[in-house]
């Protein structure tokens, strides 16, 4: 592993969403490959969304694929396959589905209202979600009768029945979705049904085999599939509230449940929905529905995938959809673990900056289970977290899911263009439009290093979780009368998870339909495929499998433990047993935390116990064994708290410190009480640890220290001069409009405008889902209308310096500026190269000005924001902002958008100096900043990232007298493209309708985000603690630090 520590292969990196958005052409897609490479990343993944103008897997598209893969291996990257247009994966853009309805996704409609009597459903976008369409038959009819407490009886009838119809009369009809724009106007794909699947693997897998199937395994690693599933079934506020229900379905659903329980699903159909006077049956019944429904969905779908993956030589990954809640899966795939038990790289999906254990844990557990110590598992990460997302966060973030187990990141995402609609599509861009993108290998090397660690030997875990997704299914009917247990279930997942990791107690779920074929030897361990664990919890089950319980009764019969965590199960297969399901020799505890870490305490591998006695809160880790040595990573889990801990580690060893974020290693002293290994370590914010634990090689009996840098103040920067990288902005998005000779409308703000007018043409609204372009023949495309648009451009004070235009499609633009006419000359590109420069003027007069812009319209056009480019300044007064001249003496530290720069999307130079009387080891601490990340150079030649807290800039010896540093804030993009007019606190989401929000959620004021540095900066020198050895010993290489490990570093703590 210590051989390529400092700089891992391209397997350990990430391969990012590389969003195809736009017409491809292949210098963009070759330029971009570079741009990723200069990043860190190990390679990308060919990821079709909306905007694709290159006809979808046609031979243009296959070419430019074929580019890549040929690129990529030269650059000795990996091109990773994505198997869909958009997503969710299963239709292949429409064309697995167009031609054949018999592969569009089924659902059942039950209803108080026949055919006609009610409003038919919208279309669906980006889900399987069913809608009522009236497209389909009628399969029978239910009549209901209430009882007390939100209970019925029901009798199933012929759909023909000349019952009189009563207050309790629903119907059930099958139905495919009405067709979705998402699905280029076709349906998503039946995912129950074997022969749809095998169409879309026809129509995707195979053409991709035929194009580059040669490099399957080597330089096209994964194909990815995203979010697959089934028709989401729904439940009831209250049993006899009229809302349409749906169910998953399919043609021939009625006869392999009849061949799995010997019953007559359609029948008793009533059950899956009602809680009835029978309950002991119904919950049986709902048991049967749900498992059998997530069965026939596996063996359909994903097992299907993975075979024909297997036998093509390319590992499987991706994730499901609904992944983090007991119900949110259920709803939507069954059960999540099942989902991934013949995927090579089982993955999650965590959008937000959401902190989700659950999610991590199922897939990493089945990665454990199935694949053992060379297990991989994937996520989609950094999804949804704007533009003002930090390097920071991007640690934090990964960090988390890197101790959970998880070991490849796709981020989310990297787009190829962030013209029209892809600007708004799930921001930020994980590409050259941000500024910042140069600097990003510091965040990709660091993860490069953890993940290479993370993959030697094989993780170290002793106790398990019984999954407990099958007792939810039982509860699954009308919110009236389930609501509660549903979310004390949903509860206690959560909360036992955090109890368990953040209390420092690694466990993996067990799947029960999963466990008989994965259980081996069971003894004082149970081995479930690759894993071997001492403990199981029994979380609070209402029912367990009879398989799982005979096999736990072994397990506790051998000397094994089981631990019953809150009510022991009362149901067997969800039917009420002769006698109650026991495990002789089980302990029972509260489900409550310190009952639960108490009983697992003889199994624990680490601990941590801050500085004033308590147990650490904030912690997570994971503990591999190389049966050379063990691999040991903590992470602080919080942007904010710091903890000085004390960690212990079961066993007698000398501790290697491997530094992620340098590549390098030193010994770090510890000492050795009671068969446990104690050392101190500083975590700051987003910090974590990566060590490697061998036999002690001497007994130093050293003290413990702590490995912190600490320093006194020792004076402010001077700052001389503020340099900005790119020319200020001044953003247009309030105007008049007009199509073709109309009247002149009032100022809107310009995605309101292209609402309306896409309206009054009868265009899909952008906040529908569109086509994609290469759907749109050349015909359709052809614009109809000719928009124009009036901006007002305010001038508060004359300018003279000259202005520029940024604009989207400048060359079929007509542009004039009070009445003059305005070249169609392209002076360059600003941060897409899809954004032209254009000349706007020389200067500009203290008054009223006007913008007017002509363009063609039609379906495919896009209404965008204008920006003014130039040295100027701006300031905003409510909904108006205006020009005036900028005078960059006056910038100083604090937030730069309230001094003239309120929509400045570029990056910030502070240019200062300091002085040293004597020769000094030296630090800058930036102490606050609004920015992905800074850089600091000094003397114009060493160079320091500032990305992380405590946010310092460390020189190491520096000599006496004078010395400049430039202190580099990155831009973020967010207050020239982000959701400017999205009320502050209203949502974290930033999809495409944050940007056109209503009501309450609209402000037609200007939200913006700070940014800068906000305090002046601070140089720092070791105060009356200091270190004991020369500063530049820890940039030693890493076998030359691991060589002398008595001569190494011994860091003491000190005070600022």
């Amino acid at each position: 592993m210590l051989d390529n520590f400092e700089s891992p292969e391209a397997k350990y990196r990430g391969a990012p969403l590389w969003s195809w958005n736009t017409r491809l052409t292949w210098p963009m897609l070759k330029h971009q490959i570079d741009v990723l490479k200069e990043m860190g990343m190990g390679g990308f993944t060919m990821h079709v969304r909306i905007g694709l103008d290159t006809p979808y897997l046609g031979d243009e598209f296959m070419d430019m694929i074929r580019k890549c893969v040929n690129y990529a291996k030269e650059k000795e990257m990996e091109a990773c396959l994505y198997d869909e247009d958009r997503w969710p994966s299963g239709a292949a853009g429409g064309l697995a589905v167009k031609g054949h309805p018999e592969y569009k996704a089924r659902h059942l409609l039950i209803t108080s209202y026949k055919y006609g009597e009610h409003p038919v459903g919208a279309s669906t976008r980006a889900s399987a979600k069913a809608s009522r369409s009236e497209n389909g038959k009628l399969l029978a009819r239910i009549e209901l009768k209430r009882l007390p407490n939100d209970l019925v009886t029901y009798q199933t009838l012929a759909p023909d029945s000349e019952q009189p119809i009563t207050e309790g009369t629903r119907y059930i009809y099958m139905e495919t979705n009405p067709s979705s724009q998402w699905f280029n106007g076709e349906t998503y794909a039946d995912l129950l049904n074997p022969s749809a699947v095998k169409a879309f693997i026809d129509s995707t897998y195979e053409l991709y085999k035929k194009t580059v199937g040669d490099e399957f395994g080597s330089a096209v690693p994964f194909m990815f599939t995203d979010e697959p599933q089934f028709s989401h079934q729904t439940v009831l506020p209250r049993a006899f509230d009229k809302a349409d229900l749906f169910l998953p379905w399919t043609m021939d659903l009625p006869q392999t449940f009849s061949e799995a329980y010997a019953e007559d699903l359609l029948k008793r159909l009533p059950e899956v929905v009602w809680d009835t006077d029978n309950m002991e049956e119904t919950r049986r019944l709902r048991w049967e529905f749900h498992d059998h429904v997530c069965e026939r969905f596996v063996q359909a779908s994903m097992d299907q995938l993975a075979t024909w993956c297997s036998n093509a030589g390319i590992a499987l990954t991706g994730h499901m959809m609904n992944e983090p809640t007991l119900m949110s899966q259920s709803m939507a795939v069954g059960e999540v673990m099942r989902c991934y038990r013949n995927m090579d790289v089982p993955g999650i999906d965590i959008l937000c900056e959401r902190v989700e254990f659950n999610t991590a844990k199922q897939a990493s557990s089945v990665s454990r289970q199935q694949h053992g110590g060379s297990a991989w598992t994937m996520s989609e990460i950094y999804g949804v977290t704007n533009w003002t997302f930090t390097f920071a966060s991007h640690k934090r973030v990964g960090d988390w899911q890197a101790a959970l187990g998880i070991n490849k990141r796709v981020h989310h995402l990297s787009p190829v263009s962030i013209l029209g609609e892809a600007k708004r599509d799930y921001p930020a861009a994980i590409n050259y439009q941000s500024s910042w993108y140069k600097e990003y290998s510091e965040v990709e090397d660091h993860f490069a290093r953890v993940n290479l660690a993370l993959t030697t030997g094989s993780a170290v875990t002793r106790v398990a979780v019984v999954h407990p997704i099958e007792s939810v299914w039982l509860a699954f009917g009308p919110l009236e009368r389930n609501r509660r247990e549903l979310v004390m279930r949903d509860t206690l997942f959560r909360e036992l998870s955090e109890w368990l990791l953040l209390g420092l107690v690694d466990f993996d779920f067990i799947a029960e339909s999963l466990l008989p074929s994965q259980v081996g030897e069971v003894g004082q361990t149970l081995a479930v495929g690759h894993a071997k664990y001492e403990v199981v919890i029994v979380p609070n089950l209402r029912t367990i499998r009879s398989s799982t319980l005979r096999i736990l009764q072994q397990f506790a019969e051998a000397g094994g433990k089981v631990i019953i965590a809150g009510n022991a199960p009362t149901l067997i297969d969800a039917r009420t047993p002769s006698s109650p399901p026991i495990i002789p020799g089980a302990s029972s505890v509260n489900m409550i935390m310190g009952e639960i870490l108490e009983a697992v305490e003889p199994h624990r591998d680490v601990s941590a116990v801050t500085s004033d006695g308590l147990d650490a809160t904030t912690l997570l880790y994971q503990l591999r064994d190389d049966q050379e040595a063990k691999i040991l990573f903590v992470c602080n889990n919080s942007h904010t708290t710091s903890v000085e801990s004390t960690l212990r580690v079961r066993g007698s060893y000398e501790v290697e410190v491997l530094d992620t974020l340098t590549g390098k290693a030193w010994t770090l002293s510890s000492e050795i009480v009671d068969g446990w290994t104690k050392f101190a370590w500083h975590f700051d914010g987003c910090a974590s640890l990566l060590c490697r634990l061998t036999p002690p090689s001497v007994e130093t009996g050293a003290l413990q220290v702590l490995y912190h840098k600490n320093y006194k103040f020792a004076g402010p920067l001077k700052l001389n001069k503020i340099e900005l990288s790119e020319p200020n902005v001044l953003l247009l998005d309030y105007a008049q409009f007009r199509v073709d000779e109309e009247d002149w409308s009032p100022i809107t703000e310009i995605l309101r405008i292209e609402n309306i007018v896409r309206e009054r043409l009868g265009y899909a609204l952008k906040l529908e889902a569109q086509p994609q372009p290469w759907t749109i023949s050349q015909e359709a495309r052809k614009p109809e209308h000719t928009l124009s648009l009036r901006f007002p451009v305010k001038c508060l004070k004359s300018v003279s310096t000259a202005l520029e235009l940024a604009v989207e499609a400048f060359e079929t633009l007509t542009l004039s500026f009070d009445g003059k006419k305005i070249e169609n000359v392209r002076r360059g590109w600003w941060v897409d190269e899809g954004i032209s420069r254009l000349s706007l003027c020389n200067g500009l007069d203290e008054g009223e000005h006007t913008l007017q812009i002509s363009m063609p319209f039609g379906r495919l056009s896009s209404i965008e924001r204008i920006y003014i480019l130039g040295d100027f300044a701006v300031q905003i007064r409510g909904t108006e902002a205006g020009m005036y001249p900028l005078d960059k003496s006056t910038l100083s530290w604090g937030d730069y958008t309230r001094q003239g720069l309120p929509f400045y999307a570029g990056d910030v130079n502070y240019h200062c100096s300091f002085d040293l009387p004597t020769e000094t080891p030296s630090a800058l601490e930036v102490r606050q900043m609004r920015a992905p990340v800074t850089t600091a150079l000094l003397d114009s030649k060493h160079k320091r990232t500032v990305a992380f807290p405590p946010y310092i800039a460390d020189f190491g010896n520096l000599s006496s007298g004078p010395h400049e540093v430039v202190l580099t804030s990155y831009g973020n993009r967010e207050n020239a493209f982000g959701c400017l007019h999205l009320a502050p606190g209203k949502t974290q989401w930033r999809g495409p309708n944050e940007w056109r929000t209503q009501h309450h959620e609209w402000m037609d004021e200007y939200d913006i985000k700070p940014a800068g540095i906000l305090v002046a900066p601070q140089l720092k020198v070791p105060g009356k603690d200091h270190y004991i050895y020369p500063f530049e010993n820890r940039d030693a290489p890493l076998h030359t630090a691991m060589s002398n490990p008595v001569s190494q570093p011994i860091l003491r703590p000190m005070q600022y």
